[in-house]
């Protein structure tokens, strides 16, 4: 048995904003971005939309 630690974070598990911290076996998501809600690992709000979605010439693509 390895008692080496994966660093998870650096597959960026958490919402763009959000700071990853690694942890023995696991990671924490802290914060998300202004104008947004959450605990780090969900985040959600208006800014969610930009996220997921943008602009083409006539409409936006999600």
């Amino acid at each position: 048995m390895s008692s080496e630690d994966l660093d998870e974070c650096e597959e960026s598990p958490c919402p763009p904003g959000a700071s990853c911290v690694n942890t023995l076996g696991s990671y924490n998501c802290h914060g998300c971005p202004e104008g947004m809600m959450g605990d780090g690992r969900k985040c959600t709000g208006e800014l969610l939309y930009l996220w997921l979605c943008w602009h083409t010439r006539r409409h936006y693509t999600c």
